[in-house]
């Protein structure tokens, strides 16, 4: 989590999603995420394959 922080900080955010992809994300932050951001938001960092097992194969529109 640091180094995403950290790599935030610098402006680097291709790095600091990197991070934060190696983490295991709980539904509803997820869920959060996805409603502030959108789903193609979710989809563009890489998150899109941890919300579906989370969440489930509808998770775009639960």
């Amino acid at each position: 989590m640091r180094e995403s922080i950290v790599a935030g900080r610098v402006g680097d955010e291709d790095t600091s999603w990197a991070w934060l992809r190696l983490i295991e994300w709980p539904s509803t932050a997820l869920r959060s995420l996805r409603t502030k951001a959108g789903a193609d938001f979710v989809r563009a960092v890489g998150l899109a394959d941890q919300a579906e097992k989370t969440l489930g194969k509808n998770w775009q529109q639960t």
